[in-house]
């Protein structure tokens, strides 16, 4: 019983005195508070819930309130109220969500990072990424990162199998074959790079792109900056130069 009354929204005391009135009968509300372990005040303040939702009845006899359950069939029209209601939210939830979901996709925020512990987690955003990421590099991030944020999140980007397309600048991978001349990690897994002339393209800081987010930033230690843009329209037109710079850089040269 306690159950049944819990799953139609009635809180502990108030199911204690139902089942009370059920099992013993009709009650003045002494006798209720007795059978039911429920403080008197309490019984007072719970009664008139009980009666509006048409579960008791009350009667005087002899200047006393009598408390009686109503036809079990009040039960039942509860019950049946409570069903039709979950019924028109269930058909309700997916227009809601659906509401929600569009207004995500509107919704435009910026976020901005400051000094190396910033912009690690702008780059560690990126692991969220749910489709292909694409980069514009001017340097290779472990060199300004330390290898164990670096080989974290390599090992991320490699367990989520997440793509990746890089056009870097002419001094890219000068610096990153400098790095592997001393370390040893684990690298990308699904990394593809083409190299653009500087005379061609001037790449003077990074950019990312995936999903419905842009991000620029710079390792420059006199401003160490990073931005996020989350806009679904200026991703897709950062996608467009991006493919663009890829049509003009280089390829590498297949050994």
């Amino acid at each position: 019983m306690r159950k049944l009354l819990s799953s139609l929204g009635f809180d502990s005391d108030a199911s204690k005195l139902y089942e009370a009135a059920w099992n013993h009968g009709s009650q003045t509300i002494s006798e209720l508070a007795r059978t039911s372990g429920v403080e008197r005040t309490k019984v007072y303040r719970l009664l008139p819930l009980l009666k509006e939702r048409g579960l008791i009845e009350i009667d005087s006899e002899y200047s006393r309130d009598i408390i009686r359950i109503a036809p079990p069939e009040a039960l039942q029209e509860l019950l049946a109220q409570r069903q039709t209601a979950l019924q028109s939210a269930q058909l309700s939830l997916p227009a809601l969500i659906a509401q929600r979901t569009e207004r995500q996709l509107d919704a435009s925020r910026v976020n901005v990072y400051r000094g190396a512990s910033g912009l690690k987690q702008l780059l560690w955003n990126e692991t969220r990424a749910t489709g292909e990421i694409l980069c514009v590099l001017q340097e290779p991030m472990q060199s300004s990162t330390n290898q164990e944020f670096f080989e974290r999140w390599v090992t991320k980007c490699n367990e989520k199998e997440l793509h990746m397309r890089g056009v870097v600048g002419s001094g890219f991978s000068g610096s990153r074959d400098k790095w592997y001349e001393t370390h040893v990690n684990e690298r990308l897994a699904h990394w593809q790079e083409r190299t653009i002339d500087n005379e061609v393209f001037s790449v003077d800081h990074n950019m990312v792109i995936y999903d419905d987010t842009v991000a620029y930033f710079t390792w420059n230690h006199k401003d160490m900056f990073g931005v996020e843009i989350h806009q679904a329209a200026v991703a897709q037109t950062q996608r467009q130069f991006f493919e663009l710079l890829w049509r003009a850089a280089d390829a590498p040269v297949k050994s």
